[in-house]
């Protein structure tokens, strides 16, 4: 739903525009530090302190150490306000013939507030207000100008379908994207859906895992989104950080740049692998199968051929097949098949 819209929605409610901005955007973004909420919202810093004060006086907002949390925005419904404010507007639509226009565009609001209200509850809702940095960092691919960085391997991390629609998004717009992936990535993947990907404009290059010590990106030379899994005795967790510091994203750039020399064409290492794979008729179905399907589960490729189940067995035994970052799902071990005498 258009902003305009729900900014113009929560003005009718009682709430001022500066007011109507910083809660929009806490929804949006979930929790916020004071010191990054009025860039977010797009609003005088000195209007925060009797913005901040006004709200939690109407119940909108809560605060707690240098940070600012939304409350649900049924209390904006259920709110005195609302209810007067929409008779006062239906009065003016009868009165006041010079603002028709203007009224008219309320009472398309307020006739759509069943909606305005469900599109304010799936933003508290949504695994995005959970994740406020994740929703951080995909709006800086929205705002991109000029260039996006990514190198990574496996694990695939949450929320990787809301990045790749970024990215898309961002490529369609004319922004350049590079990504270098790990041989076990680009495998996982599979040739048919990543051939897919460099025909869209995304530029891919693979290297050895042994060579991408971290997983990040790296937006317009300004910002450097890392990702990590911090590994406890009884559990892994993922962690997120945004970086805008100067120093840190030029160490990130140089890094990747350094790599991207470094790191082999996705066609020179689809093409080297593939040939390996036809140069051994027993198990090249096998094989081919998974090269361009990406990861395949252990017992659907078992099924799918029966009768070669010992040659799938002997491929894992070898190591030329492995399990991804998930079980019992294979790919190809890059480097053990090139290496191989099938």
């Amino acid at each position: 739903m258009e902003e305009e819209k729900i900014i113009e929605f929560l003005k009718i409610s009682g709430l001022n525009l500066y007011e109507s901005k910083i809660y929009l955007a806490l929804l949006k973004y979930g929790k916020v530090s004071r010191s990054e909420i009025y860039k977010i919202a797009d609003i005088p810093q000195s209007r925060m302190y009797d913005i901040l004060v006004a709200l939690t006086s109407k119940g909108l907002i809560k605060q707690s150490d240098q940070s600012v949390i939304p409350e649900h925005p049924r209390k904006i419904i259920n709110s005195n306000s609302y209810a007067e404010n929409k008779e006062k507007i239906i009065l003016l639509k009868t009165n006041l013939d010079k603002q028709l226009r203007n009224i008219n565009r309320k009472i398309e609001v307020i006739n759509g507030q069943k909606e305005i209200f469900h599109s304010l509850e799936k933003m508290y809702d949504s695994p995005s207000t959970q994740h406020p940095i994740m929703n951080r960092f995909l709006s800086l691919f929205k705002d991109s100008k000029k260039e996006i960085l990514c190198c990574t391997t496996l694990p695939i991390l949450y929320p990787s379908g809301q990045f790749y629609e970024g990215v898309l998004k961002a490529v369609d717009r004319g922004i350049i994207y590079r990504r270098i992936l790990s041989f076990n990535y680009a495998l996982a993947q599979g040739e048919k859906s990543i051939v897919i990907d460099e025909k869209r404009g995304i530029k891919i290059k693979v290297i050895s895992e042994t060579d991408i010590k971290e997983k990040y990106y790296v937006v317009d030379d300004s910002y450097v989104f890392l990702r990590t899994i911090k590994t406890t005795l009884d559990l892994e967790s993922e962690e997120a950080f945004i970086f805008d510091q100067e120093e840190i994203v030029e160490q990130y750039k140089n890094s990747f740049e350094k790599l991207w020399k470094r790191a082999e064409s996705l066609d020179l290492f689809l093409k080297k692998l593939k040939s390996k794979i036809l140069s051994n008729k027993d198990y090249s179905p096998i094989l081919i199968d998974v090269f361009e399907n990406g990861r395949t589960n252990k017992e659907t490729l078992f099924k799918k051929f029966e009768s070669q189940k010992s040659k799938i067995e002997e491929l894992i035994r070898k190591g030329i097949l492995k399990n991804s970052e998930i079980n019992d799902m294979l790919i190809i071990d890059a480097e053990k098949l090139l290496n191989s005498v099938l």
